[in-house]
Formats: C-alpha cells, sequence, structure tokens
C-alpha cells in the first residue's frame, strides 16, 4: 500500500466469501478519496512489505486462520473486520495473538472505520530541529539566547 491501508484476503476465497469481504472496500474507497491507494496484500514479500509500511492494516475476519498473519511482527494500526456480526472465541483469541488494536464489527463500527481510515491517509508532520539552550547558573542569559535562537530560527 502506498499510503491507505492493507486487506488481507483469505486463502482460497469463494464467491460467498467475496460478499462477506465488501465492507471493508467503503474505507478503503474513503481514504482513496483522499488521495491513499489501497492495496490488498495476499502474501509472500508484497504482504511483508505491505504490512510494514503501511499506516492502517484491515484484516477480514476469514482470514484470522491463516498462518501468513501469525508470522508477521506485531505493528500498530491492525483493524480486524468481521462483517455481519460477532467474532467467535477462536476469532478474538487470533485478532489477540496478531495485535490487532480493535475488531470493527460491520456495519455497527462504520462511522468509526471511516474515520480511523481518514485519520491514517492524512499526511503526516514534517520531523522539526530540537534546539537545546542551558545554563550552568541562574542569570547566564540562557533564556536570552534561546529567545534570539527560536525568532532567527522561525519561518517567515
Amino acid at each position: 500500500m502506498r499510503s491507505g491501508g492493507v486487506h488481507y484476503p483469505p486463502a482460497g476465497q469463494t464467491a460467498r466469501r467475496q460478499h462477506r469481504r465488501r465492507p471493508p472496500r467503503r474505507p478503503a474507497a474513503a481514504a482513496g478519496h483522499r488521495g491513499a491507494e489501497p492495496e490488498l496484500a495476499t502474501g509472500g514479500p508484497a504482504l511483508r512489505r505491505a504490512h510494514r509500511q503501511a499506516p492502517l492494516v484491515l484484516v477480514g475476519a476469514d482470514a484470522l486462520p491463516a498462518g501468513a498473519l501469525r508470522a508477521l511482527p506485531r505493528r500498530p494500526g491492525v483493524v480486524v473486520v468481521a462483517p455481519g456480526g460477532e467474532l467467535t472465541a477462536a476469532g478474538w483469541a487470533a485478532a489477540v495473538e496478531i495485535g490487532a488494536e480493535r475488531v470493527a464489527v460491520f456495519p455497527d463500527d462504520e462511522s468509526w472505520l471511516l474515520a480511523r481510515c481518514a485519520a491514517a491517509v492524512q499526511a503526516p508532520v514534517e520531523r522539526g530541529r530540537l534546539v537545546v539552550v542551558g545554563g550552568s547558573c541562574g542569570g547566564a542569559g540562557a533564556s536570552t539566547v534561546a529567545t534570539a535562537v527560536a525568532l532567527v530560527a522561525a519561518p517567515g
């Protein structure tokens, strides 16, 4: 994924499962509207790269049993999407095992998921420089020097 999210499909997907997998496409489309490009990663090096680089990873509940997910390192920004109802006990255990930050039940959590996708694709804040000015004793002029440096370094 370039700057959106990743959705992992189940192995051996059938037409019935494809219907159950439709809900995550709407948040991905909303993210795509903001300039993000959703990516569907199914395995191998593409899966590892996408999992490492994407700001948000959407995992379908039906993909939780896949061994490839358990082999990936834990990371923030993983959301399990369970369309049409709650997860089973085994599904919850698998979500905890992969380090999911939340299980979003569709359609109840649709607004939360849309907001989470939008937040994931917002432009990151540029890193700035940090300058530390310290004085060895009171009255050494550290505050004056810090103020002068801040005024000179300020943009515009």
